[in-house]
């Protein structure tokens, strides 16, 4: 097995070291009730999964990066999408209660709504329904998809090794990892 095969294992190793682990294992112990909490595990690893897909860790292009993990590895149409970003705005910066679009001028408010729903949707021009629990089933699915797109896409190996070396592994601060307070 080369290297980057076993990084890719190691990266998408349940019990492993990898950020995505560690969000995949939180989102695990969370209640279902906790919609925000559960929120931003999703929506920090759809972000982790659309770095390694576009091989770029840049300040400034998660918009772009997302739109397209999200356009390559999930079903939501332009509009979902356009919604899914909004909402991943409002659960970074305001817990999920309110986005708004400086390009379109458009206000956004969310609900958690986990019935017979979409996975997102609009209610009105204003009020966005969000399914979590298939959210959290579509970020199962395009991890799944993902990760078989690296067993024999060359430019995606690349740009996931690109990001590995940088965060695939989780920072250790442990008493025998060399970590110093200053």
């Amino acid at each position: 097995m080369e290297k980057t095969d076993q990084q890719i294992e190691a990266f998408f190793d349940s019990e492993g070291d990898s950020p995505l682990s560690a969000c995949l294992n939180e989102l695990e112990t969370l209640p279902s009730t906790a919609h925000m909490s559960k929120a931003f595990c999703v929506l920090s690893a759809f972000d982790l999964l659309a770095q390694f897909y576009r091989g770029e860790l840049k300040k400034g292009q998660s918009a772009k990066r997302l739109k397209k993990y999200w356009d390559k590895y999930t079903n939501l149409n332009n509009s979902q999408l356009e919604l899914l970003y909004q909402f991943r705005n409002a659960v970074i910066h305001s817990f999920g209660q309110h986005a708004f679009d400086k390009r379109t001028k458009r206000e956004f408010r969310f609900l958690i709504d986990n019935g017979q729903s979409p996975t997102i949707t609009s209610k009105t021009k204003t009020v966005v329904t969000v399914n979590m629990e298939k959210l959290e089933e579509l970020l199962g699915l395009s991890i799944s998809a993902y990760r078989e797109d690296l067993t024999d896409k060359k430019r995606l190996r690349e740009n996931f090794y690109t990001v590995y070396r940088r965060i695939g592994i989780l920072f250790d601060s442990g008493p025998n990892s060399g970590a110093t307070e200053e």
